[in-house]
């Protein structure tokens, strides 16, 4: 891996929401005190962030992107669940 980067591996997230529940999957890099997360925008996916991730990890901080539902790796679950509102509240 580049950068001395820990993983590109899919990680999986689980989001509860009004007793609905959607599986997200994100990827990780770095080792840090603050992690900062990234968020695609709607026509994207979590490795859109990936030269800003190696970047971020070289210089000690770690980060974490998610494929929102429907994106990525992450399933759409109920399709009535595919708003921006629940795009949002999943985060």
């Amino acid at each position: 891996l580049p950068c001395g980067l820990a993983s590109w591996a899919l990680l999986p997230a689980t989001v509860q929401c009004e007793e609905r529940t959607v599986k997200l999957k994100s990827r990780s890099a770095g080792h840090g005190k603050q992690l900062v997360v990234l968020v695609h925008g709607l026509d994207s996916w979590s490795g859109t962030w990936q030269a800003l991730m190696e970047l971020l990890a070289k210089r000690g901080v770690p980060t974490l992107a998610l494929d929102l539902r429907g994106h990525g790796e992450s399933p759409l679950g109920r399709p009535e669940d595919f708003s921006p509102e629940q795009l949002a509240a999943d985060v």
